[in-house]
């Protein structure tokens, strides 16, 4: 150790990730805060909430975690469209009233309005925080793969989670990647930052279930 040099660069790196984190999680304490601004929730989106969060408790105690799962927080289309993830995505900054949660998923109000695809999506944020793919430097350089994982890591978090048939499940995951792929023709939403078209998402997802993959067109 000479001359104290690594504990004053360990103060040096030790106050950058807390500056960074301490910004981190202003943003989402204002995203958040905004958001929740927007309207009050519907006893309709209270309920999906609520059925994310008992659905992701399961998942979490039959892994033998003792923590509480990712917070949602409901956002707009602009703050979701700029940060590239129309739908939904994982971040591990937690606002400040969320403080004890591992992170947050941040999902459009839209989505909410059809439950089944709001439980797709939030069960897809839920694997991406489960496969730890915010920290996977993988996920940078080849983010297709981690969105696949993603949806198929999704299958059983659905079935633990929300208590479905693993068919049932899968079902779900085609129906809402058709839904998305109908939508992108349209031009209503466009492609998820490190997504690839959401047929060849789903023929990717199929084949790691080894199933013939359904006509994938909107």
């Amino acid at each position: 150790m000479a001359n104290g040099s690594v504990p004053q660069q360990m103060r040096t790196t030790m106050t950058k990730q807390l500056t960074t984190a301490a910004v981190l999680s202003l943003v989402a304490w204002l995203t958040a805060g905004c958001a929740s601004q927007l309207r009050p929730y519907s006893d309709a989106e209270r309920a999906i909430i609520a059925e994310y969060d008992a659905a992701a408790a399961r998942v979490l105690a039959r892994g033998g975690y003792n923590w509480k799962p990712p917070i949602v927080r409901v956002t707009s289309d602009l703050n979701l469209m700029v940060a590239g993830h129309p739908a939904a995505y994982f971040s591990e900054a937690v606002a400040i009233v969320d403080v004890g949660r591992p992170g947050t998923i941040f999902i459009n109000r839209d989505i909410l309005q059809v439950p089944l695809g709001a439980r797709a999506v939030l069960a897809h944020e839920l694997a991406h925080y489960m496969a730890g793919h915010t920290r996977n430097p993988l996920c940078k350089t080849t983010p297709h793969r981690c969105e696949v994982e993603a949806h198929v890591r999704s299958v059983p978090l659905l079935v633990i989670g929300w208590q479905m048939e693993q068919r049932e499940a899968l079902t779900l995951v085609y129906n809402y990647l058709r839904g998305t792929t109908k939508s992108y023709a349209q031009g209503t939403t466009t492609l998820a930052k490190g997504h690839a078209s959401p047929c060849q998402e789903w023929r990717d997802v199929a084949a790691a279930y080894s199933l013939a993959t359904p006509e994938c067109q909107p």
